[in-house]
């Protein structure tokens, strides 16, 4: 009798452990299958068609360069990465998506460690279904870009963190110092992440807390990217520059008591995550620093935007939605843990619910590259924009290359002729372009600019008939060809 129910309380227990792992591994296969859901459907974006160029890199000197010589600012730790993951399985759209939803799929792994680590499993289980059908995370687990893989090294980074604040060990301490450093290779917006981590651990030091290990981890982080800072401060002109004519938005003028007020605003929210209130219980540490790195990092940028000019797209701090799916279940269980477990699960249901209407817009570069092909006009040429994509037509020399030669040449293998025209001087542009095709009788222009400012680039409708081919996510394909000559 003993014995059997010896044996019931033992497989009551064994079920108790299991059933966190069993939910934990739902969850993963759940978001596995909506990551994966239409992956390879539409052609690829621009910026995805830039990692499929440089993952086709020679080597990874080739990819080191891309910053300096083509496109800066660019994540060279997700192109080499993508590099060696496509001498496997190749550079089809579907293939090189697949890469990030592997990285999507490890981060929901570490937002569980990570949230198991600060509170609890209960809690763990909660943010893992947060994070993994989160919109951010799925969208951009289905793009070929650095986004997933910057979530997944910033959470590795701060679990590495937050276990060396506890005990310093050497091996823990250069392991955080690494990720570190590889956080800030793998997306600038790392800067903003550090400087957070680095807020809270003067925190930390105020209160009385000594541990030097979080310190030298840190500063092996920033000892690891300042082979970078050389290359940065030269391209900072470019960066600077470019962004602020980039589709982020122009500079928008709030009046000064606006910026002031933005700015108070921000340095206020800002001081009480790092100095108030310092007698309140180190249980409460956890979630005011998931808090601090959900939240501090968007009040930089937008404040910045306010102060300075429009900075951020919210995939620039994807590892913050992260931290926010740890730290809501978190302060919810502040105040009650029935309200918790019945927020979090309406808020995961809500979001699987959205899933199959999550799906990002196509630009439409096979279309483009196939109409082209089927016109059969092999010496006519293709005419691109060299300079940064901008609503303003003003002089500068990004993109020399044109940056929609590279999503073009990915889908079109053509011998046609690609030229290059300003976006910037459509005066120019237009007698390019007009000299051009009369010589060839037809040729095509491939442009960022909506049908308002890229008209000013066609040539006189008297001589030249000009019509839209193709029209996508900003993205026009136009068909130029002299009135006196057959189409």
């Amino acid at each position: 009798m003993q014995g059997g129910v010896h044996e019931k309380g033992s497989s009551h227990s064994i079920g108790g452990r299991l059933l966190p792992s069993i939910l934990f591994a739902a969850t993963v296969v759940g978001a596995a299958a909506a990551y994966l859901l239409r992956i390879g459907d539409g052609s690829l974006a621009a910026n995805e068609s830039y990692s499929a160029w440089a993952a086709a890199m020679p080597g990874i000197g080739s990819i080191l360069a891309i910053p300096t010589r083509v496109d800066p600012g660019r994540e060279i730790v997700f192109y080499i990465a993508l590099h060696y993951y496509s001498l496997l399985f190749g550079l089809e759209p579907a293939a090189i998506r697949a890469l990030s939803t592997i990285f999507a799929l490890i981060s929901i792994g570490l937002v569980f460690a990570l949230a198991r680590e600060l509170f609890d499993e209960q809690y763990a289980l909660g943010a893992a279904a947060l994070w993994a059908f989160n919109p951010i995370a799925y969208i951009m687990a289905q793009r070929a870009r650095t986004y997933t893989l910057f979530a997944a090294v910033a959470l590795a980074q701060f679990l590495m963190l937050w276990r060396v604040r506890r005990k310093a060990t050497g091996a823990a301490v250069a392991g955080c110092g690494l990720l570190g450093g590889l956080m800030l290779y793998t997306h600038l917006a790392g800067v903003v992440i550090i400087a957070t981590e680095l807020g809270m651990l003067a925190r930390d030091f105020l209160r009385g807390r000594r541990n030097a290990g979080p310190w030298v981890a840190i500063g092996i982080a920033l000892v690891l990217f300042a082979p970078f800072l050389p290359v940065f401060l030269s391209l900072s002109h470019t960066l600077v520059y470019g962004h602020w004519l980039d589709w982020i938005g122009t500079p928008v003028h709030y009046s000064v008591a606006a910026k002031a007020i933005a700015l108070a605003l921000g340095t206020g929210l800002g001081l009480w995550f790092l100095l108030g209130p310092n007698r309140e219980s180190d249980a409460l540490e956890p979630l005011r620093w998931s808090a601090a790195l959900a939240i501090l990092p968007f009040a930089a940028f937008y404040v910045g935007s306010i102060v300075l000019r429009p900075l951020i797209s919210p995939r620039y701090l994807t590892p913050c939605f992260a931290m926010l799916g740890i730290a809501i279940p978190a302060a919810l269980g502040r105040i009650n843990l029935r309200l918790r477990n019945l927020a979090v699960a309406g808020l995961v249901t809500a979001l699987v619910a959205l899933v199959p209407f999550e799906t990002s817009r196509s630009q439409g570069w096979a279309k483009v590259a196939a109409t082209v092909a089927e016109a059969h006009r092999d010496s006519q040429p293709i005419f691109f924009e060299a300079g940064f994509i901008s609503p303003d037509s003003i002089p500068n020399n990004g993109f020399p290359q044109g940056y929609y030669t590279v999503p073009f040449n990915y889908y079109f293998h053509g011998p046609n002729p690609r030229l290059l025209v300003s976006a910037c001087d459509a005066a120019a542009a237009r007698v390019k372009i007009a000299r051009e095709v009369a010589a060839a009788g037809g040729g095509w222009l491939v442009s960022w600019k909506t049908p308002r400012f890229a008209r000013e680039e066609l040539p006189d409708s008297g001589s030249f008939r000009s019509e839209i081919l193709v029209r996508g996510s900003f993205l026009t394909l136009y068909r130029i060809t002299p009135r006196s000559s057959a189409r």
